[in-house]
């Protein structure tokens, strides 16, 4: 259930990364998103919209993984508003290595985020 979870995870680093990539156009996706103007939006727009509730799901499932302070920090990043386009690029980066980072502590670091807090 841990690989399956995890394996998951690949579909928000690809959504980050064409967050990056194509900034521009994803910006003017949440603009309409946020102004609620579902009509001007194309079926594969829609899509994307129901599948962020999915992503958004998996990131609250994270919080009670072994890794929840990292998708704690994830969740809080994701409230922040993102009202200029560097805004949405710099978040875009970050969540990106943080993802990246999940993974690769899962299976490879097995650092113990908590304890490091704690001292």
């Amino acid at each position: 259930m841990k690989h399956l979870f995890y394996f998951i995870g690949i579909v928000p680093i690809l959504w980050e990364l064409i967050c990056v990539l194509d900034t521009k156009k994803v910006h003017k996706f949440h603009l309409k998103l946020k102004a609620k103007k579902y009509d001007e939006m194309d079926s594969s727009q829609k899509a994307i919209t129901f599948l962020m509730l999915f992503y958004v799901l998996w990131i609250l499932v994270g919080l009670f993984s072994s890794q929840w302070i990292i998708f704690t920090f994830y969740f809080i990043l994701g409230i922040i508003p993102k009202n200029k386009i560097w805004h949405r690029k710099f978040d875009g980066i970050l969540s990106v290595l943080m993802l990246v980072f999940i993974i690769l502590n899962v299976y490879h670091f097995h650092i113990d985020i908590w304890s490091i807090l704690i001292k």
